[in-house]
């Protein structure tokens, strides 16, 4: 059974109702009951709480063995890594690294759990923002300007006396705006080509939110909504990566690296049919192409290499339909060359910051606390696929099963 809630987390989200008995017996092993001589009775297993990111369950199970009869009661926690739930996009703590880069090309969701969002102008957004604490639009810089495609979310908490929960400055382009706490700043001025077009409405809480002259002047621009709730679009920034969490991965890993004082090297050869889950207690070095599908656990920080043989590379799948590789680290992440090409799912539990070199593309997931990248083109594409195939081929490599209580 315990193989079963494993490798099919989505059997025990999906199909096992909160607080109903399943009989697994009967259901999953078709009512054959003999084993090694012996037999079960019944095994049923009843979801006891559901909470983000982990399940508790209860399981039953009786049994005899010629004349003997016991029965067996465990509690049992089981911790999920759904892919859907943690790698959304780009998932940071604060997002204002990037104040001083230009030619940010971003296809996905943006979300910044703690702190705030600043787009530099040249920034381009095919999606959602969310903060929880503000948004900065920058002024227009020449020909470039900041636009977004999907809607702004902007819980305002947090900010200092006279800080704007949401500031739209010259030139920027954007959709809808929705803005539970915190006063909106829209720029205006006597050229109405550089002023903000706003394509939807700013959504707010309270009227006095929005500048008075500002409101009179747009009237079919900005709405009231008493029951808006941004904060619940907000979860806090994901913690997996614990002392608990690390140990449990270096016991169960299928392969374990020791960096002894220098980064492991994983080359072409190296990443070559992934199976399973890998433990690094060390640094790392990712530079080449992977087959097969893994998950990484790197007690350090890791660094992408540009590889000779596919220009731009740094990390990339041999066959773009069936390979997959996440990386999970405690330190930040590095790209050593410009010009880099990167496909993977990424997180890091390090507040430092993890800087992003020129013109690097990324294909996948981010999730990292905090980025910069100081006056460089960035180019990062959500890959829905890449999510489907850990969803499908790997999502038992981080799933931690706990028991909590056992009596017989």
């Amino acid at each position: 059974m315990l193989a079963k809630i494993r490798e099919d987390p989505g059997w025990v989200r999906d199909e096992l109702s909160l607080g109903e008995e399943y009989d697994f017996l009967a259901s999953e092993l078709n009512g054959e009951s003999s084993i090694f001589g012996g037999e079960f009775e019944e095994i049923k297993i009843k979801k006891t709480g559901e909470f983000p990111l982990k399940v508790s369950l209860n399981i039953t199970s009786t049994g005899k063995y010629r004349e003997a009869r016991k029965k067996i009661n465990v509690d049992v926690n089981v911790d999920y890594l759904y892919a859907e739930e943690i790698f959304r996009g780009i998932w940071t703590r604060s997002l204002s690294g990037l104040k001083l880069s230009h030619g940010v090309e971003v296809t996905s969701d943006v979300m910044a759990s703690d702190g705030e969002v600043i787009l530099p102008a040249g920034t381009r957004i095919k999606g959602d923002v969310y903060s929880k604490k503000k948004v900065v639009l920058e002024e227009k810089q020449g020909n470039e300007f900041v636009e977004l495609e999907g809607d702004i979310f902007v819980q305002g908490i947090g900010l200092a006396a006279g800080d704007y929960a949401l500031e739209i400055k010259k030139g920027a382009v954007i959709n809808n705006a929705y803005v539970e706490n915190g006063k909106v700043y829209i720029s205006e001025g006597n050229k109405e080509a550089v002023n903000p077009l706003i394509n939807g409405k700013i959504y707010v809480k309270n009227i006095d939110q929005l500048d008075e002259e500002w409101r009179e002047k747009n009237p079919g621009k900005w709405e009231v909504k008493p029951e808006l709730s941004c904060g619940q679009y907000i979860p806090p920034y994901p913690n997996l990566l614990t002392g608990e969490r690390l140990k449990w991965y270096e016991e169960n890993a299928d392969f374990r690296y020791e960096g002894q004082g220098s980064p492991i090297f994983f080359d072409t050869d190296m990443l070559n049919n992934l199976n399973g889950l890998y433990f690094v207690n060390g640094d790392a070095i990712f530079s080449g192409e992977y087959s097969g599908n893994g998950t990484f656990v790197v007690n350090g920080d890791v660094t992408f290499k540009k590889f000779s043989g596919r220009d731009k590379a740094s990390l990339v799948p041999e066959n773009n339909e069936t390979d997959c590789l996440a990386i999970l680290c405690t330190g930040v992440f590095e790209t050593r060359d410009a010009n880099g090409e990167i496909h993977a799912l990424l997180y890091s539990s390090s507040d430092s910051f993890t800087e992003i070199k020129n013109k690097t593309e990324i294909n996948g997931a981010i999730v990292i606390p905090n980025i910069k990248s100081n006056g460089y083109e960035l180019n990062f594409v959500y890959d829905d696929a890449l999510i489907n195939r850990y969803s499908q081929n790997l999502i038992w490599t981080t799933c931690i099963i706990s028991i909590e209580k056992w009596s017989s």
